[in-house]
């Protein structure tokens, strides 16, 4: 298992493939194999000044429920990471309850393939009347029973920001066992600061609290008696251990406010020195 404290970009995808099925494609950069569902579709999500490269992809549970897997080249560990990538819920159906009633999301999952479990996700948890939600939130464990929900429209095309920090490699809890943290933006400005974050996170319960991950999964639920089949728009997906590998500058302190410390300390080592 890795721990990754130093700078970097970990993994890259921007969907560069021809229009067509997402499965079996592996470009990108970071990776440890290929997806295994979805469609490519023509076109780049953008989000300000934010590089963008090739086309997205469209996650549709038109067909049935639908999961599109990609491992990492490695399992990560103790560490603080950086996900961003740019979202959107489409909305194929009449109704506002109809686009945003069946679960869909981007997720981290421990463990690679498919034999892994869902850790942290952003989207929609599979959540029904009277506690649908029309607005992304961040969630462990799958579950709406561990989620928070900020102000932003899931059917609204997003940046999606996530931070979160794994604070021990041991998973489960119990005595000397760290509860791991997770922050979400939406729509953050690329030049920060980033300001509060619109959810957060800290679980001390739930099975699956621990952040460790090794792979992404990417779901849309299909049609079904609590409503109709969800579709999901993605692209740029970024994973790091900084906010610069990520798209999102925060901005060194200028000149003269490094100017204006400096003043400040010098006259506090001069009142010292004449008492």
């Amino acid at each position: 298992m890795s721990g990754r404290t130093e700078a970097a970009l970990l993994a890259y995808e921007g969907f560069d493939y021809a229009e067509g099925s997402l499965a079996g494609q592996n470009g990108g950069s970071g990776w440890g194999g290929a997806w295994s569902a979805g469609s490519v579709v023509p076109g780049s999500l953008s989000y300000g000044s934010l590089p963008t490269a090739g086309n997205s992809a469209l996650i549709s549970g038109s067909g049935g429920s639908i999961s599109a897997y990609r491992d990492f080249a490695a399992e990560y560990g103790a560490g603080t990471y950086y996900i961003s990538f740019i979202g959107q819920r489409l909305s194929p159906h009449g109704t506002l309850d109809d686009n945003t009633v069946r679960a869909s999301s981007f997720q981290i999952h421990k463990g690679f393939g498919t034999s892994g479990d869902e850790r942290l996700s952003a989207g929609k948890a599979t959540t029904a009347s009277p506690n649908q939600l029309y607005n992304w939130a961040m969630f462990s464990d799958g579950s709406g029973n561990f989620l928070e929900e900020s102000a932003e429209p899931i059917t609204n095309q997003a940046f999606v920001l996530m931070e979160f920090v794994v604070n021990d490699d041991t998973d489960g809890e119990g005595p000397g066992v760290s509860t791991d943290e997770a922050r979400m933006w939406i729509n953050p400005s690329l030049n920060g600061p980033l300001g509060a974050p619109d959810v957060e996170l800290s679980q001390a319960e739930g099975n699956n609290h621990d952040y460790l991950f090794g792979r992404v999964r990417i779901f849309s639920g299909n049609t079904s008696s609590a409503g109709q089949y969800a579709d999901f728009a993605i692209d740029e997906i970024r994973l790091g251990t900084s906010l610069a590998d990520v798209g999102v500058t925060v901005p060194e302190p200028t000149a003269g406010l490094l100017a204006l410390v400096g003043v400040a300390l010098a006259g506090r080592v001069r009142r010292r020195a004449a008492r």
